[in-house]
């Protein structure tokens, strides 16, 4: 079965939106890199269409159903009083909290199935980590093979045949859900937000059960990627069930997924808004300062629904020095950063960041290249991921038997609280070696694209470095606990990895307490190295898989405002219907047949009869779509007059200084020359003196009118087309 096969079967249960790309102009189009339409056909099958013809081949189903959902013209009397133009419309506040919290919903489930799918091997949550219920339910397999298999081996076995079984599903599966399932996630995640196409809601069942497999054989990456993706999924779904379709509007619903499930996912909802700001920015260009207070809610109410669930607590106890608040107490110099400025060790480890982060860098490199160029193209996945998974678990066996932890096999929450306690009695070098062993692992799982979160391991393998250094400092400057250090080493290698200058700080704030607020200078220190250390370096992690897999984010994002502009230009123009009339049925160059009227009479019909049709529920929706493309509007003027006789949103009345040009002149020339044909048709008819539409022969005086009417209607397109040009070349 193709891709094109396989999304029709999707379309049989849900439609998919397509977006169209159209050529504006020969020259604009050649300028659409084939990379970027690939990427995106790939990842969406059957989502993007691209003709050799201008305006005519966009989708019905790729826009928001304005025509039927929006509130008749009837219905829209003269606003008494000018609303704020900063105001978030009720209704949409009320839409997006009720898709928040299913959201919050659908996080505690899978936060639920991550913890209880590593019972059988004591991982995940699923052990003293959560008390001792889940203590007594986790270990079920070694418990049993106790005495009779090692349990190094136990941890192999299962790595590879879970491995073994998710690459055979890959293989068998089409090509574009293996695309949507390997892989922590993210990265289709802000895919989908910058193409604002939806991902199918087949691929995130599948990714579901995936993320399972993964997690049933002790995968030493995290699980909040995954949850990001299903989260992103169903909001987006959510959308496009309801009728909200364009790609704007998808684009929004994929932001607000993404940041409720990263914010109710680690317990931390600034740190998801925070998010938004650092990253989604760069991807969409429709995240204006409304659109972040709509996700700042959303993250809210989505991290409330799961605490509701789960619980409210922090995901790291740390076990700080009890008297921390006094040495960052100030008007001291020895109370700014600690006694004797111990704290300042967090420029150290900022640098050590740094280095780690290079080296998981270039392992990453070399290990992708070797398993892309040489590995898959030797063997099937099903193969190559089973060897991978149980290198991985090998690993871990060696870490477990060197430095007495088990993180490397799960994704480590066990191993990196008991490295916040304070009777934790491992040294430096013990330490060190969780650190980069678990970073091995983890180069070789992202690697080979297994299912797995990429987060979750630096803030481990960071913290442990931290704990590292820590270990050098005297009991008597640090105190009972080197929890401080801990946290320097994750904030720092989280900003090394990832380049992001506040999200870090704030994130392990989130995690690990309150308290830990008192560390918000030298952790910002730390930060701040690592990041500016690691930009001379490397480049960032997920920057470098996007490169590996031939993404470009801007790029693909460019190619979605294009057709959004492009189908703006329709809407507000009527382009479509004029065309239509000016493409003849046939090959030839002769105007359409009378067979053709009765058909775009039923349309005509059919469209009368669904406004007709029109319910509460379609005008609620109606205004969402409304309001959603208002505030996602980066340039929205705070006075536009209602107009009783207009169906279309504000956001779509919206017109710069090339498109109002475009609409007067189009409509003077509409209205001068009836309709238009094509050029070469009415030459031919000229020249020939055949008979036209109404069946009389034009005079000579009729042809030199006409002939000095197209030339003048062909200049006035030129210098239409050649200022629209200029919005688009920059593709």
């Amino acid at each position: 079965m193709d891709e094109t096969e396989s999304c029709k079967e999707d379309g049989a249960s849900l439609a998919e939106p397509k977006l169209a790309v159209t050529n504006l102009r020969s020259s604009a189009s050649s300028t659409i890199h084939a990379r970027d339409v690939k990427t995106v056909e790939a990842y969406f099958p059957g989502n993007l269409h691209i003709t050799n013809r201008s305006r005519t081949s966009i989708s019905l189903n790729g826009k928001d159903r304005f025509s039927v959902l929006s509130i008749p013209s009837n219905d829209i009397s003269e606003p008494t009083e000018q609303i704020h133009a900063d105001a978030v419309p009720p209704l949409l506040v009320v839409f997006v909290c009720l898709i928040a919290a299913f959201l919050g919903f659908a996080v505690a489930g899978l936060h639920s199935m991550i913890k209880y799918v590593g019972c059988p091997l004591g991982i995940n949550g699923c052990n003293s980590f959560y008390g001792e219920e889940f203590q007594r339910k986790g270990y079920i397999i070694p418990r049993a093979l106790d005495g009779y298999v090692p349990e190094d081996l136990i941890y192999i076995v299962m790595a590879m045949v879970c491995s073994f079984v998710i690459g055979l599903i890959v293989d068998l599966v089409p090509e574009n859900y293996g695309k949507q399932v390997l892989g922590g996630g993210t990265v289709q995640s802000l895919l989908a937000v910058a193409a604002g196409i939806p991902i199918p809601f087949r691929c995130a069942v599948l990714r579901v059960i995936i993320t399972a497999l993964y997690f049933l054989g002790g995968g030493t990456m995290g699980g909040d990627g995954p949850t990001i993706q299903v989260c992103t999924s169903l909001s987006c779904m959510i959308g496009w069930v309801c009728g909200i379709r364009a790609p704007r509007t998808q684009s929004l619903l994929a932001s607000l997924g993404f940041c409720c499930g990263f914010a109710s996912s680690f317990n931390a909802p600034l740190s998801g808004i925070l998010f938004a700001m650092e990253e989604l920015q760069h991807v969409s260009s429709r995240l204006t300062t409304r659109v972040l207070c709509i996700i700042l809610i959303g993250s809210v109410v989505s991290t409330s629904v799961m605490r509701g669930f789960l619980g409210n607590k922090v995901l790291f106890e740390a076990s700080h020095p009890h008297d921390l608040e006094v040495m960052v107490s100030g008007a001291s110099w020895d109370r700014i950063y600690g006694q004797s400025m111990w704290m300042l060790v967090s420029i150290p480890i900022g640098f050590l960041s740094s280095f780690a982060g290079y080296c998981f860098s270039k392992a990453f490199h070399y290990i992708h290249r070797f398993i892309s160029k040489v590995a898959l193209k030797r063997a099937p996945k099903s193969i190559v991921f089973s060897i991978v998974g149980g290198l991985v678990a090998c690993i871990g066996s060696a870490v477990f038997r060197m430095a007495g932890l088990r993180g490397v096999w799960g994704i480590g929450f066990r191993s990196l609280q008991e490295a916040f306690n304070e009777d934790f009695s491992a040294n430096g070098g013990e330490l060190l070696i969780f650190a980069f062993g678990k970073l091995a692992a983890f180069a070789l799982s992202v690697s080979c694209r297994f299912p797995g979160d990429t987060l979750e391991p630096v803030l481990i393998s960071g913290a442990f470095l931290g704990a590292a250094i820590g270990r050098m400092l005297p009991k008597e400057v640090v105190g009972d606990s080197d929890s401080a250090c801990e946290i320097f080493g994750m904030v720092g290698l989280f900003a090394s990895c990832f380049r992001f200058p506040l999200t870090p700080v704030v994130f392990a704030i989130e995690l690990t307490g309150t308290k830990t607020y008192n560390l918000v200078l030298p952790a910002a220190v730390s930060c701040f190295t690592g990041l500016q250390l690691s930009n001379y370096l490397f480049k960032p992690i997920l920057e470098q898989i996007l490169h590996q897999d031939n993404i470009d984010l801007e790029a693909v994002a460019e190619l979605a405002e294009m057709a959004e502009q492009e189908e703006m230009r329709r809407a507000e123009w009527g382009l479509d219907e004029v065309e239509e009339e000016d493409t003849p049925a046939s090959g030839n160059d002769e105007p359409s047949s009378p067979r053709s009227l009765p058909s775009k009479q039923s349309k005509q019909s059919k469209h009368s009869k669904d406004a007709a049709r029109k319910t509460t529920f379609q005008k609620m929706i109606g205004k969402l779509e409304e309001s959603m493309l208002d505030i996602s509007s980066p340039q929205r003027p705070h006075d536009l007059p209602h107009r009783a006789d207009s169906n279309r949103s504000i956001g779509r009345a919206r017109r710069n200084s090339q498109y109002s040009e475009w609409s007067q002149k189009s409509s003077e020339r509409h209205h001068a020359s009836g309709r238009r044909s094509s050029r070469r048709s009415r030459q031919s008819r000229s020249s020939n003196g055949t008979v036209g539409t109404m069946g009389t022969v034009p005079s000579n005086s009729s042809k030199e009118r006409e002939e000095s009417k197209e030339r003048s209607i062909d200049q006035m397109d030129e210098s239409i087309e050649g200022a629209f040009d200029g919005q688009t070349e920059r593709i």
